[in-house]
């Protein structure tokens, strides 16, 4: 028999092992939070560049409009449209030649919430419905990152959708606040 200073001890204790599986836990933790920041921002650019190919279509059909009003107006009773659902939609900002496909919303598109709202104004600032009814308009997007230093400044003015304070809520709901484009 060996005598007791004789023998090795191996493997690691109990303590070593849960060290370094915090440790794990943590850098774990820290990685699966910036890949999220990163795809909200991913989803957030491709969001803006929608409402960009939206004003691009809207301006391009400017001058094949007749009469003094440039942009389609809603079509439903009230304006601004709800771009993601489709129900209120204008038709004649789907049939743009302009425009081949109508962006959606690179999130959840089976959401109630609005996402991209269309707001059809006369020279005013007033919300208008019906076609060619509109001189300017405000497009709209809720985007996540709150940081964003194209969201709306403190001081913005929302559009008011028609069934809640504003697109996304009153500046900041579930994360949300608001991106808006006018024409140029």
């Amino acid at each position: 028999m060996l005598p007791v200073r004789q023998i090795k001890k191996r493997g690691f204790t109990l303590i070593e092992l849960l060290v370094v599986i915090s440790i794990i836990g943590i850098l774990a933790a820290f990685i699966v939070a910036s890949f999220t920041a990163a795809q909200q921002k991913a989803r957030d650019s491709r969001r803006k560049a929608d409402l960009d190919a939206l004003k691009k279509a809207l301006e391009l059909a400017k001058p094949d409009s007749t009469g003094g009003a440039y942009y389609p107006g809603c079509a439903g009773a009230s304006s601004p449209c709800n771009l993601t659902a489709g129900t209120d939609l204008n038709p004649d900002i789907v049939s743009l030649k302009y425009l081949k496909v109508m962006p959606v919303d690179p999130s959840d598109t089976a959401s109630a919430h609005v996402y991209y709202s269309y707001d059809s104004q006369d020279s005013t600032g007033a919300s208008v419905v019906g076609a060619n009814a509109a001189t300017q308009y405000v497009l709209q997007a809720c985007i996540e990152n709150v940081k964003d230093p194209q969201r709306f400044a403190s001081g913005g003015t929302p559009v008011d959708d028609g069934a809640a304070a504003d697109v996304c809520g009153g500046g900041t709901v579930n994360g949300l606040v608001g991106y808006q484009i006018k024409p140029s």
